[in-house]
């Protein structure tokens, strides 16, 4: 013969069929389910059900538990008609959330013959096979043990039953505050959330970190475990505003009521056309460039004197000298720094003969790049020289000789003096050097042979125009 389920004693009042609505199924919307003999067993992602008139139903991954799909109806008070969608728990880990004006109930069946009639808020019930737990974490819920009558659960309390003893006590409390970088700066618009920590719970079995975006509610990272810090972080994420919640687990495994809530953030640096980070991670920028801060929206900003303002979306290099800015969270203790400083690459330039005569000489020009810091020169900062005699723009071509571009002006004829300038930027425009001859013609009367002083190399290593 068949078993029935059959639910504790509650005083129910038959409603006349014209005051119960046309029943609705409740419906899957997250997850996957994989429908058994003891009931629907949830996949690895869990699983989600909108239950007609406001409940929510959620699973944990391999929780079983069968959601009928026919009402029954139910009187908890004066005037207080409702429809109740049963939902019986084999086990695994389950959540009900239902809103203040829910029009309908949730009445849960529990191993060990207990169960649950949760009218609003939020419930949980964690059933294994040592142990079943159910927990009124916030609203209104009432408990039956063993199929008694149902009584009120108090709002963070927690029911649970052994086979050897069973009562209630308080959940676990949040954590008071959570220490660690929650604010980062990245140049790879991606960062990784890690080493954040906080203080032990006392009575507390576990916890549960959520990485929450701001911008979806969406949980896109999670991690559970006894330790009290995230050592090794998230998985990377993309710039924007994230949350973190930490939830803490009673011994039963049924989080506290509310979590401990902390902003997170993520900005974005974006260096412009010719400036980039060097190894030391300060950002290099020539004068009147603009250091870009995707993210920055709400921050707080100090130049390190004068207090904190409201963060720009930009920071300009507009002083051939280091700078230093602060940013942190809305009136948050601790903050990071960001370092500025001068494009810091120059060029080497070599003119010989420094003493040309035309026509007797051709010049040659070599030019090199150097970062007289010590740090090696970034490999897409490329020199492009520019070659002008007087006011005319010559076209030299350049090879490439080692560490040094090559180049060779063949002597010209005609009325002098004339200055030679090469001048060197990088692919931004941003100058890198300059330097300068002065050519001489040769003296009337004089042949082509005639020897006016000796040739020399000058190396000359340029500054930048400011």
């Amino acid at each position: 013969m068949a078993r029935r389920t059959v639910l504790p004693f509650l005083v129910l009042f038959t409603l006349a069929p014209a005051a119960i609505a046309e029943p609705t199924v409740p419906t899957l919307t997250q997850g996957t389910v994989k429908d058994g003999v003891q009931g629907s067993e949830v996949g690895p992602e869990g699983a989600e059900w909108a239950v007609p008139g406001g409940p929510r139903v959620r699973a944990e991954a391999g929780a079983v538990l069968r959601l009928h799909p026919t009402p029954q109806p139910l009187l908890l008070g004066p005037g207080a008609k409702v429809a109740g969608y049963t939902l019986i728990v084999r086990s695994g880990k389950v959540e009900v959330t239902a809103p203040r004006k829910a029009r309908s109930a949730v009445v849960v069946v529990a191993p060990r013959k207990h169960g649950a009639i949760v009218r609003h808020g939020v419930f949980r019930i964690a059933a294994h096979d040592a142990a079943t737990a159910l927990a009124n974490v916030e609203g209104e819920t009432s408990l039956s043990i063993q199929e008694g009558p149902y009584r009120p659960l108090s709002a963070g309390q927690v029911f649970v039953a052994t086979a050897a003893h069973q009562g209630s006590r308080k959940l676990a409390v949040s954590p008071s505050a959570v220490q660690g970088p929650r604010l980062l700066l990245s140049a790879t618009a991606r960062a990784r959330f890690a080493g954040l920590s906080w203080e032990a719970v006392p009575g507390a079995a576990g916890y549960r970190a959520e990485l929450v975006d701001e911008a979806t509610g969406r949980v896109v990272a999670h991690a559970e475990g006894a330790e009290t810090s995230l050592a090794s972080g998230f998985e990377p994420q993309s710039v924007g505003r994230y949350r973190l919640r930490v939830w803490t687990r009673d011994p039963s495994g049924i989080p506290n009521s509310q979590p401990l809530e902390t902003p997170l953030r993520i900005v974005g640096v974006e260096a412009p056309a010719g400036g980039y980070r060097d190894p030391a991670g300060v950002y290099r920028l020539g004068l009147d460039q603009r250091l870009i801060l995707r993210g920055a929206e709400g921050l707080e900003m100090s130049f390190g004197k004068g207090g904190w303002i409201s963060a720009s979306k930009s920071l300009v290099m507009s002083r051939d000298e280091r700078r230093t800015v602060l940013l942190r969270l809305p009136g948050a203790s601790d903050h990071v720094s960001l370092q500025m400083a001068p494009h810091s690459v120059r060029s080497v330039i070599e003119i010989s003969p420094r003493n040309a005569v035309w026509p007797r000489d051709r010049i040659e020009i070599r030019i090199r790049l150097e970062d007289p810091t010590g740090q090696p020169v970034p490999e897409f900062v490329k020199a492009n020289p520019r070659v002008r005699l007087n006011t005319q723009t010559l076209r030299v071509p350049f090879a490439r000789d080692g560490k040094w571009l090559r180049g060779v002006i063949a002597p010209k004829r005609g009325g002098g003096p004339w200055v030679l300038r090469v001048d060197v930027e990088d692919g931004s425009r941003q100058s890198l050097g300059y330097d300068f001859v002065e050519i001489a013609s040769r003296p009337s009367g004089t042949s082509d042979q005639t020897e006016v002083t000796p040739r020399a190399i000058v190396r000359r290593t340029t500054a930048s125009r400011r």
